[in-house]
């Protein structure tokens, strides 16, 4: 067994598994932050295009 480092015995292929499915969540993060973005901007639109009473004032 190839190992990364003694002390924590992890397998190399076993580390890059790690790493591939952090870089996986990352990417998710990403997407459900810029889904977020998007679903906020559009609120933001359709709250100024609709003229809603409470914004004229």
């Amino acid at each position: 067994m190839v190992a990364i480092c003694d002390i924590c015995e992890i397998d190399v292929a076993d580390g890059i598994r790690v790493l591939m499915l952090k870089q996986k969540v990352m990417m998710l993060c990403y997407q459900m932050a810029a889904l977020r973005n998007k679903q906020v901007s559009g609120i933001k639109t359709a709250v100024v295009n609709r003229r809603i009473p409470s914004v004229d004032k």
